[in-house]
C-alpha cells in the first residue's frame, strides 16, 4: 500500500507522539524548519539507505513512517530543539539526600 506524502509536514507543540517529547515547545513561537527531500534507496534489516542529491546517507529503519519502501520519496522536517533536562544534579540531590553518612556497613 502506497502512502501519500503530505505537501507539508504540520508543526505541533506536541511533538512527534515519542514519550518523552510532549511539550517540546511551551509557547506560540515556532522555531524555524528546514525541510527536505530525501529518496529511499535501500532498505536492509535495521537500517535504510537515504539519497539528497548525489550523497547517500545510513538511518535506522525506525525512523521512517510504516509503509515506506524503496524506490519512494520522504519529506525530512528538522528544527532546533531545547536540550534535554540535565538529570545528573536531581539524581545527586536525592543520593545525598537519601545517605545517613557515616562509614559503609558490608
Amino acid at each position: 500500500m502506497k502512502r501519500k506524502m503530505p505537501s507539508k509536514i504540520p508543526n505541533t507543540k506536541k511533538g512527534n507522539g515519542r514519550k518523552g517529547h510532549e511539550a517540546a515547545y511551551e509557547t506560540d513561537d515556532k522555531p524555524p524548519c528546514q525541510t527536505i527531500l530525501l529518496f529511499v534507496d535501500a532498505i536492509d534489516e535495521d537500517s535504510v539507505r537515504l539519497l539528497l542529491d548525489t550523497r547517500s546517507f545510513t538511518v535506522p529503519l525506525a525512523l521512517l513512517p510504516d509503509g515506506v519502501g524503496e524506490g519512494q520519496w520522504v519529506r525530512l522536517a528538522v528544527t532546533a530543539a531545547p536540550a534535554p533536562p540535565d538529570r545528573t544534579t536531581v539524581r545527586r540531590q536525592s543520593l545525598g539526600h537519601d545517605d545517613p553518612g557515616g562509614n559503609i556497613k558490608l
